[in-house]
């Protein structure tokens, strides 16, 4: 992969966006339609890329403050985005193992179980730390269920997931969502229609 000079390497490939995101940010959760707009919209091949924002959260989860997300479950509003604010928070290890899995694995169906993995948590409520749930969603997106499962008690693309996220460390990445593009600038956030516009029209000028 071509570099620009930034400390610590920027690897991203020149032909491609790369999106950092992890399952339990909700902003990552709206981002979707932005990433999927990069795609349908302006043709640019984007390159999903795990990162588990909270190691540190254990099996019982972290409440979830009602209030702290008002402000996005009106946005969510806005954006006509399905949205259910759960309980609480569950760590996202197991659904990022899961996704590592099927990039590897089973790359024409990454895209249906990451934004099932996404609604699991925004609209169903559903526990992904749970084999049980990681389980049906693989299997309802066309994916072997039991190898799935055991790829996720395995760790067996655990690999994949520390190099995401040392390849974003690298990049400047310390909050998600956070979209990397080919001249080496990085997006953090969710961001405007216009500016995602902005900046792939410029992209595709350019030929980049």
């Amino acid at each position: 992969m071509k570099g620009t000079g930034r400390p610590g390497g920027y690897r991203c490939d020149m032909t491609r966006v790369t999106v950092w995101s992890d399952y339990l940010c909700p902003w990552c959760y709206l981002n979707q339609s932005r990433v999927e707009r990069l795609q349908n919209h302006h043709g640019i091949e984007v390159r999903w890329m795990p990162f588990e924002l909270h190691p540190g959260i254990g099996p019982e989860g972290r409440p979830i403050s009602a209030k702290r997300f008002a402000k996005f479950v009106e946005l969510a509003d806005i954006e006509g985005v399905d949205f259910a604010l759960p309980d609480r928070i569950m760590p996202t290890r197991r659904a990022h193992l899961l996704a590592c899995f099927v990039q590897a694995t089973a790359a024409e169906s990454f895209g249906d179980v990451h934004r099932q993995l996404f609604r699991a948590v925004w609209v169903e409520g559903r526990d992904v730390s749970d084999l049980e749930v990681l389980r049906t969603i693989a299997q309802g997106c066309g994916v072997d269920g039991d190898e799935a499962v055991r790829s996720v008690v395995d760790e067996t693309h655990v690999d994949l997931l520390v190099a995401a996220r040392d390849e974003g460390l690298e990049n400047s990445v310390v909050a998600v969502p956070a979209t990397l593009f080919p001249n080496g600038f990085l997006l953090p956030g969710f961001q405007d229609v216009a500016v995602i516009d902005r900046i792939a029209e410029r992209m595709v000028e350019r030929g980049l």
